[in-house]
């Protein structure tokens, strides 16, 4: 059974006559005398429970507020403590290449001859390009 309202829009349409309905059957069945203390009673008990409701959403925010700091301090350390490592990774690693350069140039030292030969001058006084091409190799 669908019920009286088939959707939404029908039910927004007809919610300000089920309203004057309910007050009037309200004040008209229950005596004055009690109907208005109840009215009363129960605004307040609604704004109790908003400004409670409230008050737990702030103390939800704040509780996620600091937990998120604190969480952010925890990234921020681990991140800085993976750099460190990261950075001694390196240091170490660079440490390795230049003792195996040491290594190579210790064992390439003898090998290496002198075959830089004596340079001629040139009466005009213009450098000769070849022979400083072969000094650079």
């Amino acid at each position: 059974m669908p019920g009286i309202f088939f959707n939404e829009e029908n039910f927004k349409l007809a919610l300000p006559l089920i309203t004057l309905c309910t007050v009037y059957a309200f004040f008209k069945l229950i005596p004055i005398f009690i109907a208005l203390p109840l009215v009363f009673v129960s605004g307040i008990a609604y704004k109790l429970h908003v400004r409670s409701t409230e008050a737990q959403r702030t103390e939800v925010i704040s509780s996620l507020e600091n937990e998120s700091s604190k969480n952010e301090k925890a990234f921020k350390a681990l991140m800085e403590e993976e750099e460190k490592a990261a950075k001694s990774k390196q240091q170490k690693k660079q440490k390795k290449e230049t003792a195996k350069k040491s290594k190579k140039n210790e064992t390439e030292a003898p090998k290496m001859t002198n075959t830089v030969e004596e340079e001629e001058e040139d009466s005009d006084g213009e450098y000769d390009y070849a022979q400083i091409a072969k000094k650079k190799n």
